[in-house]
């Protein structure tokens, strides 16, 4: 009987791919504790479920401190976490939301939050939060606004008197030279270079004496297309404008944060618009990169066939996947913040608690950390078989572990039917009456059945390797040397029969020649070599096998 009979194929399969799966679990598992972004899950409740630590080091809380508390503490905006919650439980999904949030040490940080829900049946479970930091972004819209409103102040005493013209255009000069932002001025309906700073020109790629007197749409034609109709309505309206806009220049794409500003002209009309644009282009290739770490992350974690599970030093869980409640019944809600030993055996519990106390203290390891099989425990309270290998990390100074669990319980199933389909066939052999054995391509032999014994009269230590040659009729060999038991595995042929004398001993222990047909059958894989022989062997009178000549006289062997 082949093993292929015996075990099922997509047994085999899984087998030959659990190495693969093995590699991707681990990647996944230190992603999600490492991500640069926060991340929080918060209830239908408004109660802080997870956060992962770049959310608690954003606002310096301690996960003690944070995870179980109400959302709405840490926002500094009542009216807009109410907003977020109300939205959110409306099945809507959030873009770029922006909002306030309290740090522990009485700071504020701005943050852009993407959110959505994770529904079950129709079941609030939890929100899926993204919280990107945009403090300096903040700061540095305000500190574009201050400049703005000096600039505007500076220009506008420039022009109330022409006599104090030169002075202050000395002192304009010098803010504008000084500015770390691109800082410029254009006058009439075409747009025309009046004024600009050497972060402009470093900006566009273009001198001074290229830009001034020249209209926007001629010197920056590609750029015009975005900035062109902005520029025409700040003119037209005299309203200001704000945004995040993406040219094309000399020196590049770049992604710029720009404010425009009409200022007054002659009969009450807009005279000319100034701008200030700070180069973000750094800044949004990150944003970008995080998107996409983002995206990576919702994929493989929505995808992974078994449990991921994190804990910290003290083995409370800080996140668990969908499979995990698969495999051991328990939701989100029921295991987040609890302990590691809630999914043990109870004999399992301080065996676990005592291992993870000595790797903190020395770092020796109790059990490995690869394939680990182990028992779980059900939420219904059977154990479920599972399969373990551990990982650990650190973030910010703390450890953590995670784990990735396989349900194994179909390929123990499978394991068992081929250990009884094993023990089926050795039974078979050793009843059968033939004399059967497996030999090497060498002709080591490594199993006879037990019909061998009891008609050789030998034992398996006797039999041992070569020691079939010893049951084998010595004149025969003589007459046949050379010729092997088993054929050469490099033959083509996997089956073949050959009569052979073999000696046999009556119960006072002497031998005599007795006649036989053996049947010989190679084991030969997909490459063609034969690996292995197995062969079957019957006795016959020696008058009917005339080539092995008369039968030996009695004697002692």
């Amino acid at each position: 009987m082949a093993t292929n009979d015996v075990i099922p194929e997509g047994s085999l399969e899984e087998l030959n791919t659990l190495e693969e799966l093995r590699r991707r679990e681990r990647e996944l598992a230190d992603f999600i504790e490492n991500a640069s972004m926060g991340l929080h899950w918060v209830g239908a409740d408004g109660t802080i479920l997870w956060a992962n630590q770049a959310e608690l080091d954003l606002l310096g809380y301690t996960r003690e401190e944070y995870i179980g508390r109400s959302i709405t503490e840490f926002h500094a905006d009542s009216d807009v976490i109410n907003d977020i919650l109300c939205r959110l439980t409306n099945k809507e999904t959030l873009h770029d939301y922006e909002a306030r949030l309290k740090c522990k040490d009485g700071s504020v940080r701005h943050v852009l939050i993407n959110s959505n829900v994770m529904w079950e049946d129709d079941k609030f479970v939890h929100t899926r939060c993204f919280t990107r930091d945009i403090t300096e972004r903040k700061r540095a819209e305000e500190e574009l606004q201050k400049s703005k409103r000096q600039l505007e102040e500076l220009l506008a005493r420039e022009q109330m008197t022409r006599a104090d013209a030169e002075r202050q255009g000395d002192l304009t000069r010098l803010v504008l030279e000084g500015a770390p932002i691109a800082i410029g001025l254009m006058e009439g309906p075409d747009h025309r270079f009046a004024l600009v700073n050497r972060v402009t020109c470093e900006l566009t790629g273009l001198s001074e004496e290229q830009l001034i007197g020249r209209p926007h749409a001629e010197v920056l034609p590609e750029a015009d297309r975005v900035v062109g109709p902005i520029l025409d309505k700040v003119y037209t309206t005299g309203a200001s404008v704000t945004d995040e806009i993406e040219v094309e220049l000399q020196t590049g794409r770049r992604h710029l944060l720009v404010t425009w500003t009409a200022l007054p002209g002659g009969g009450g009309r807009a005279g000319s618009v100034l701008y200030l644009s700070l180069d973000i282009t750094d800044r949004k290739t990150a944003e970008q990169a995080l998107r996409a770490n983002e995206e990576q992350f919702r994929a493989v974690a929505e995808t992974a066939p078994d449990a991921i599970i994190t804990i910290d030093e003290g083995s409370t869980i800080l996140f668990a996947n969908r499979s995990t409640q698969k495999i051991f019944g328990h939701t989100w809600e029921e295991l987040g913040g609890q302990p590691l030993t809630m999914l043990m055996p109870e004999y399992l519990r301080h065996l676990h608690q005592a291992g993870v106390k000595r790797f903190v203290e020395t770092g020796q390891r109790h059990i490995g950390w690869e394939a680990v099989e182990l028992p779980g425990l059900h939420k219904d309270g059977h154990e479920v078989p599972l399969e373990i290998s551990f990982s650990e990390f650190f973030t910010k100074g703390k450890r953590h572990f995670t784990g990735i669990v396989r349900d194994i319980t179909e390929r123990e199933r499978a394991q068992e039917a081929l250990r009884e389909s094993e023990r089926q066939l050795r039974i078979l052999a050793d009843t059968v009456p033939q004399l059967v054995w497996m030999a090497e391509p060498d002709g080591h032999v490594f199993w006879y059945n037990e019909r061998w014994y009891e008609y050789t009269g030998t034992t398996p230590e006797q039999m041992e390797g070569w020691g079939w040659q010893s049951v084998h009729d010595p004149p025969a060999q003589r007459r046949r040397r050379g010729v092997p038991l088993v054929p050469d595995p490099r033959q083509s042929a996997a089956r073949f029969s050959r009569a052979h004398r073999a000696l046999v001993r009556d119960e006072h222990g002497r031998g005599r020649a007795a006649a036989h047909v053996g049947r010989v059958e190679g084991s030969k894989p997909p490459e063609g070599r034969i690996s292995r022989h197995s062969l079957a062997r019957a006795a016959y009178p020696a008058h009917r096998h005339p080539r092995l000549g008369a039968p030996a006289a009695r004697g002692t062997t």
